[in-house]
């Protein structure tokens, strides 16, 4: 199975959350899915495959 991890709360340096809630999961869940379907989407890196610079849509 693919198996994704993101860290909904990650805190920046003034203790604030860096993702603005849950209205904006479905872009990260967008990229989770194109991903899925092999679209050109990732990076490999140390940890793992992340997401290429303008990958996600923000």
């Amino acid at each position: 199975p693919k198996i994704f991890h993101v860290n909904w709360f990650r805190l920046d340096e003034n203790n604030k959350f860096l993702w603005p809630g849950y209205g904006d999961n479905i872009r990260v869940l967008d990229w989770i899915i194109r991903r899925v379907n092999n679209e050109d989407v990732a990076d490999v890196s140390p940890v793992g495959l992340l997401p290429k610079k303008g990958s996600i849509n923000l």
